[in-house]
């Protein structure tokens, strides 16, 4: 799988603030993926995305997945 592969399709990343969730978010939008980028703190997820290339689709979507609520809001 290389950059046709993820070329314009949509993944939802969980995590995406920490070490691994920030370092796949960047590499994904390396290849052109839009990403629906979440993780507990709002703040936190809009100064990441602002970190990425400006090319980039991306949107944040906070949530705090321990609460079932939360998760499910993730995929309405």
């Amino acid at each position: 799988m290389g950059r046709s592969f993820f070329s314009e399709k949509t993944i939802l990343l969980t995590g995406a603030t920490g070490d691994l969730g920030s370092t796949l978010a960047r590499k994904l939008s390396s290849f052109g993926a839009k990403l629906v980028l979440s993780s507990r703190s709002a703040g936190n997820l809009e100064t990441f995305i602002k970190t990425l290339p400006q090319s980039t689709k991306a949107i944040a979507l906070p949530a705090d997945l321990s609460l079932p609520d939360e998760a499910e809001k993730l995929v309405d």
